[in-house]
């Protein structure tokens, strides 16, 4: 679960989780990214989707259910550094 989070740092992990909050922010190359807030049945924890996963997801809304793999790193908090993302719901 997320709350363990931080004992995995630079591992790969999977997690289910539901979407608290998405923001879309554009790269200087002109790229979509995001940065998504999402939750178990724990905690919150901080997700960060690069363009080329984020370009690959659809239907990510708040509410929705999802699985997630990706890399947990620290910058100022921990969060998780998304590799792939597949809808559960």
């Amino acid at each position: 679960n997320l709350v363990d989070a931080k004992n995995y740092f630079n591992k790969n992990v999977s997690c289910v989780v539901m979407i608290e909050r998405i923001k879309e922010v554009v790269t200087k190359k002109n790229e979509v990214m995001a940065f998504m807030t999402a939750s178990d049945e724990e905690t919150s924890f901080d997700f960060v989707l690069f363009p080329k996963v984020y370009s690959s997801c659809d239907n990510l809304v708040k509410g929705a259910i999802i699985k997630v793999d990706g890399k947990i790193e620290r910058r100022n908090d921990y969060q998780m550094i998304v590799s792939n993302i597949e809808g559960v719901n």
